[in-house]
């Protein structure tokens, strides 16, 4: 609570983290032996203006984990991604519950997985797994009855559960993370879902990502009091670089005025009313953005800038996960 105002958090960590070439998403990689995004959630929870944390996760995660949590004498490799293996149903009818019933009903796939004995497919809740099937939309479940050969000889690859993510484990950790929800397929969607999960007497929102550790108790401040002028606010950096503007070709147009740019950061901080209502307009506009403040802007609202920090880094990359670790052992240090 600041000034009488409600301030919610929203941490957005649905991502995949493709570019990290990683078995593991990116977020629940650990820094100084803990996941990234327990990192970033114990900034939130210990800023004495914070009301609320909701949490955003890949929706395979979630039941990845709860279904890890419920089982503890299962292990099921997540190298195993059934919703890829079933790619090649996408352009086509979706298959009725009797077309999975045999694993024999899809052909070739086992073959990535010479090491995996026989699979029955059943379209029930009663299997040790349960994973999520976006592209057959009439089916809800696919169950996994992994046979006892494959669980005694299987040596499981890196999973959320194993590299500090647990659903439980944040619950009763963080007082204040009052939601964990799964996301969309793109970044807006994920924040439009967050902001429905707000609470209803939210004054402020803060929408952060999950993979910057290292944003500081002073950026969330400054924030959050500049809320109580604007109405929007973006955190930002000077860009240390000369910047180039080209064309389709690679040819250089222009160089903009150094002293004018900078990059944005999160988190983002909005009136969690005026923020909610954009990205409703947004969805019935059909308009897509790369960030949460270019919603605002896009519909007239002017970003006021929050000083960030250049270790406010997201972690996207291999190389991050080298620049955070000396971000941290010097953090450590002082």
């Amino acid at each position: 609570m600041f000034n009488d105002k409600k301030v919610s958090a929203l941490i957005l960590a649905a991502g995949k983290g493709t570019r990290m070439n990683s078995d593991i998403n990116k977020q629940y990689l650990p820094i100084g032996g803990i996941a990234i995004l327990e990192h970033t959630i114990e900034v939130f929870e210990e800023n004495s203006y914070i009301d609320e944390i909701i949490l955003i996760v890949n929706k395979y995660d979630i039941e990845y984990t709860e279904v890890l949590e419920s089982y503890p004498d299962i292990e099921l490799p997540r190298a195993l991604e059934l919703p890829e293996v079933l790619e090649s149903y996408s352009d086509t009818e979706s298959p009725k519950t009797s077309d999975l019933s045999k694993t024999s009903d899809l052909p070739e796939t086992l073959e990535n997985f010479p090491d995996v004995g026989p699979l029955d497919l059943e379209i029930s809740q009663s299997g040790v797994a349960i994973v999520s099937t976006e592209i057959l939309p009439n089916v809800s479940k696919i169950s996994v009855n992994v046979t006892p050969e494959f669980s005694a000889n299987f040596s499981p690859s890196k999973t959320p559960t194993n590299t500090g993510f647990s659903i439980s484990k944040y619950k009763n950790n963080f007082s204040k993370l009052t939601k964990i929800e799964a996301g969309g397929k793109e970044r807006q969607e994920s924040s439009q879902i967050g902001l429905e999960l707000l609470d209803k007497d939210s004054d402020f929102v803060l929408i952060h990502d999950g993979a910057r550790p290292f944003v500081t108790d002073e950026i969330l401040n400054e924030m959050i009091e500049a809320l109580m002028k604007y109405d929007v606010c973006c955190t930002c950096v000077p860009v240390k670089d000369t910047i180039k503007i080209a064309d389709e070709n690679g040819n250089i147009e222009k160089t903009p005025k150094r002293s004018t740019l900078y990059a944005a950061q999160t988190p983002q901080g909005f009136k969690t009313n005026i923020i909610k209502s954009l990205y409703n307009k947004a969805r019935m506009d059909g308009f897509s953005a790369t960030d949460d403040s270019q919603i605002a802007e896009h519909y007239g609202y002017i970003s006021h800038i929050v000083k960030g920090s250049y270790e406010n880094i997201k972690i996207t990359t291999e190389e991050d996960l080298y620049t955070a670790e000396n971000i941290f052992q010097k953090r450590m240090k002082s």
